[in-house]
């Protein structure tokens, strides 16, 4: 029997076990079944596994959901999702399947060897892709250069979502354009080269509305989460933001930065309900943000690694309103009037 998860619209008629006006979604399909038929056989222990990147790719180009039932090698290649169909789903097992637990990328992987190309790369302008219950991760022995990012998006999408992801060893971890509407939930990204979320290089719109909740950021070799505006305004003459909400740092360069400039000012910065503990340069930087609407900062704990700026304020910024936050081992510096304790 097939079961198709779907919506059902109109009179349903138990006695003749038929439905008026039935919607189905599209099946699921595994990459590992015909025709596809991925090995998805990597070994921890022997770091080995069967290339399947082009019975993935495959089953990506002819299906919109896709299921990974188990760690799947892709060799040097990278998974491009959206290039045929618009609100596609890649997913992996359940977590609790295998043990598992929220954020920790449930009970499959996608393990990819490039040093310079990004294992996901998800198409510009495709709306609706969502990449759930994944872990994405590298061989020990690969190093990720400048590139080789867990999960890039190419350009400006509408409605992305990552739910329950793992991304770790790769240059960064989710590697982010503007939208007007993006979830990042439930994740992990840790042990990356530079940054663990990164949202830079606008098209299309110079906003970056991530809402991004009960995400933990930790060990990366750069910031916990960089926001970087755009120079171009043409594409708008603000950089709009979403929320960070439930964001947890720990043991990164920095914790959560935003860097702006006075063609495209960063407008809007709201985190709550977060802790951001143990990093190095500052818990929470703004650099240049220009902004004219408040940014706002709640129910949030910060504490330093060692001593030094919670919230570091370099060149212009304007409106920023604290308020049941907590720092510990550090203070408020404003890089040109000085150091203003937290109240």
């Amino acid at each position: 029997m097939k079961i198709t998860a779907g919506f059902l619209f109109g009179v349903v008629s138990l006695g003749a076990l038929s439905c008026a006006s039935a919607v189905a979604a599209p099946d699921w399909v595994s990459v590992t079944d015909a025709p596809y038929s991925a090995a998805c056989n990597w070994n921890d222990t022997a770091q080995t596994g069967t290339d399947d990147h082009v019975a993935i790719q495959n089953a990506v180009n002819a299906n919109r959901n896709v299921y990974i039932p188990r760690d799947c090698y892709i060799g040097t290649s990278t998974i491009t999702l959206g290039g045929i169909f618009p609100f596609q789903t890649i997913q992996g097992a359940s977590p609790g399947s295998s043990g598992n637990v929220a954020g920790s990328g449930g009970g499959s992987r996608l393990i990819g060897a490039s040093t310079s190309a990004p294992t996901i790369l998800v198409t510009a302008a495709i709306p609706g892709i969502t990449i759930k219950n994944l872990g994405i991760t590298k061989p020990i022995a690969v190093t990720a250069g400048a590139g080789a990012d867990g999960i890039l998006y190419a350009g400006y999408v509408d409605v992305p979502v990552i739910d329950n992801v793992e991304v770790s060893r790769h240059y960064n971890g989710i590697h982010g354009s503007s939208t007007l509407y993006g979830i990042i939930r439930n994740s992990y990204v840790h042990n990356n080269v530079l940054h663990g979320i990164l949202f830079d290089a606008p098209t299309i719109v110079n906003d970056f509305q991530w809402y991004v909740s009960e995400t933990f950021s930790a060990s990366n070799g750069g910031w916990g989460g960089l926001v970087v505006s755009g120079s171009n305004a043409a594409l708008g003459n603000k950089s709009s933001q979403g929320t960070w909400s439930g964001f947890r740092t720990f043991n990164n360069v920095g914790g959560l930065g935003f860097v702006g400039n006075s063609a495209v000012p960063i407008q809007g910065i709201r985190i709550n309900n977060s802790f951001l503990g143990a990093d190095y340069y500052a818990e929470i930087f703004l650099n240049n943000t220009f902004n004219t609407y408040p940014h706002l900062i709640t129910s949030t704990y910060l504490e330093l690694n060692s001593s030094g700026q919670c919230i570091q304020l370099g060149g212009t910024n304007s409106y920023l309103l604290v308020s049941g936050t907590v720092a510990t081992h550090c203070n408020v510096r404003d890089t040109v009037t000085g150091i203003v304790n937290m109240p």
